[in-house]
């Protein structure tokens, strides 16, 4: 997962009194490219502000990435809300990779400041495209007010997302059914994989991105029998903070009701049996007596809290 995400460059997104009354009601996901396979958000206004959810990204490439590129937009960080990273699996230099970022600073004074350090500029289906070849790193502003940085690839496919959001991930399946999942609410550390089968084809590809995930959140074991039993089309994971404690939820898109069925009777079985495991069985293999296991069809959920010593133990693994 981090070959994936180390290779996405950034893309920005303003609400600002720039935008096009046309292409305003876009959200950021709504522009992701339909062929990026991992989707991060990290809510930046709130993350920030908090120590204990800083500590999770900390030293993580999205970080970085997000710290670098506001250092070459001259952004304060402050003026940053959400972050939201995205990235196909393609390992090579063409690839389609960004992050978005709502705010509240001046796009055209940002694009100013770019013409005025001698960045190049080019033209793509009417937009002006400008990059700087020494970061090989690109950006434009969207007709929505939005500004987009990253590799000239994934700008593009932004660009054509804007021009027909159905041509967005945010349409297509099963990252639709994953996004229902969650709702409406934003959590302050969120993450989503798909799997698609060109993927699953890739010999360690899906085991690598899932179990990068399952064991930030702690759940190894539950990679251990995803494995066994086929990996899901998509996961879906999240993290909030509620005092001391830090609610998790997962959501996976499994091959079919069955999967699903299967996972479902193993974990609560394993939930009858977590109270009698002896002491020197692992934490995480503890930490599943303490699920809460809900199926519907295909779609499986698992909740969980997480505590501040669970937090710290995978500090700035969760996105790497």
């Amino acid at each position: 997962m981090r070959r994936i995400v180390l290779y996405g460059a950034l893309c920005i997104c303003s609400f600002s009194s720039l935008s096009c009354r046309t292409f305003r009601s876009l959200r950021p996901i709504q522009l992701v490219p339909s062929t990026s396979v991992v989707v991060a958000s990290i809510r930046w206004a709130e993350v920030r502000e908090d120590d204990r959810l800083r500590k999770v990204i900390e030293g993580d490439e999205i970080e970085k990435m997000l710290q670098e590129l506001l250092h070459m937009l001259e952004i304060p960080d402050a003026q940053i809300v959400e972050a939201l990273a995205f990235s196909e699996a393609a390992e090579s230099a063409d690839i389609s990779a960004g992050m978005i970022l709502s705010g509240s600073y001046d796009a055209r004074a940002v694009i100013r400041s770019l013409e005025a350090r001698g960045w190049n500029r080019q033209t793509y289906r009417g937009y002006k495209l400008y990059s700087n070849p020494a970061e090989e790193i690109g950006l434009t502003l969207l007709r929505s007010g939005l500004l987009v940085s990253g590799t000239l690839k994934g700008i593009k496919e932004v660009i054509d997302v804007e021009l027909n959001p159905d041509q967005g991930l945010a349409s297509s399946e099963p990252f639709d059914r994953l996004e229902a999942q969650f709702g409406n609410q934003q959590y302050p550390i969120s993450a989503i994989i798909i799997f698609p089968q060109s993927l699953q084809d890739v010999t360690g590809a899906a085991v690598e991105l899932s179990s990068a995930l399952l064991d930030f959140a702690g759940l190894g074991p539950l990679g251990e029998i995803l494995r066994k039993i086929g990996f899901a089309k998509g996961l879906g994971f999240s993290i909030a903070r509620r005092g001391d404690s830090f609610p998790v939820e997962l959501v996976a898109i499994m091959k079919d009701e069955e999967a699903a069925g299967f996972i479902s009777g193993v974990l609560n079985l394993l939930k009858e049996i977590g109270s009698s495991l002896p002491p020197e069985v692992p934490d995480e293999e503890k930490r599943i007596r303490d699920l809460l296991v809900d199926r519907d069809g295909a779609i499986l959920k698992v909740r969980w809290v997480m505590t501040e010593e669970d937090l710290m133990s995978h500090s700035g693994s969760a996105v790497r």
